[in-house]
This record gives C-alpha cells, structure tokens and sequence, in this order.
C-alpha cells in the first residue's frame, strides 16, 4: 500500500516543496545581514533579495543581464524568463516583491554605468562597475556567475547566518 503524503493546507496539488522548509523572517533577517559582508555583498545581497523576492531557482537569474530586470536603469515589477533560462524549458513571468524591487534597485544605483559597454564594465567589475549587457549577478570576474558558484554561495551564506536544515531551495519555499 502507498501512502501519500498530503499537501499543506492552503498548498494546490501538485506544489510539493520538495521538503525544503521555508525560512522564517528572523532566519531571513540574518541571511540578508551576513549576504552584506565582503567584498561582493553589494552583488551576494542583491542576490539572496531576487531569490526570496521571486521564487526563482538560484540558476534562474544568472543568465540575466541589467537590461533584462532594469532596461532603462530601473528595475521592473515583472521580468520574463525565456525556455533556456528555466528547469521545465518553458518561459515563464518572475514578479518581484516590493522588497526585491527596492534592494535591487539600491544595487544598480551604486554600480550601474549606463554609459559603459560590457567589456568595460567586465573590465572594471573589480571596483563595481555594470553596463546594462552585463550579467545581473556578475562572477568575481565580471561574466555570467556559474550555477555550481551561485547554489555554494547560497549554502555558504546559509551557513554564515546559523541557518541549519536548509537549502537553496528554502528560499522558493520561502516565496510560496
């Protein structure tokens, strides 16, 4: 005999989280606390505030450039995924919480060039500098941050916030 587990009240069939349990806001709070720190907290806490803000798959953002989220310098509400950005293969819309819009936005205001090209603001990524063709969420070296990079970023700073029994998969339960 099979036992099926049942959905959490309120969840549509079909919307299993997997496990992952969601964070709670004190757990976010020192998330995006130590997501600040070093060198590339500018980038690390823009990252975790897309991540909780939209439900996105950590690999889901990393093909995204400025353009994508902030065509003209201003981060939009709703950002479009193409097929060959997500795990299912089919385009779909990422509405950012009010939160996310705002942390975002802080981010490109500090760092965003509109003047500069991709290969100079690659070329200048070290001291912060984005183009709007530059990835959103920049490597160390300028180009498209790696998914293997980004899911060890988030287990890092889930760690570095005393947050045990979760996953990068937390923050989509977060979202839901």
């Amino acid at each position: 005999m099979i036992i099926m587990k049942k959905n959490k009240p309120g969840r549509p069939t079909g919307t299993s989280t997997g496990g992952a349990r969601p964070l709670t806001s004190a757990e976010i709070k020192r998330l995006k606390a130590v997501s600040k720190a070093g060198v590339r907290g500018d980038r690390n806490h823009a990252f975790v505030s897309f991540l909780l803000g939209t439900g996105a798959r950590v690999s889901e953002p990393l093909q995204l450039t400025v353009a994508d989220i902030a065509p003209e310098g201003r981060v939009l509400a709703c950002v479009a995924l193409d097929k060959h950005q997500t795990k299912s293969r089919r385009s779909r819309k990422l509405h950012l919480s009010k939160t996310a819009q705002r942390e975002l936005q802080a981010y490109l205001d500090k760092h965003l060039d509109l003047d500069a090209t991709e290969a100079e603001a690659a070329a200048s990524y070290s001291i912060g500098a984005l183009a709007l063709s530059s990835p959103l969420f920049p490597s160390c070296k300028g180009k498209e941050m790696n998914s293997n990079y980004a899911s060890q970023l988030v287990l890092n700073l889930l760690a570095a916030a005393s947050i045990h029994n979760a996953s990068a998969h937390s923050f989509r339960a977060t979202f839901a």
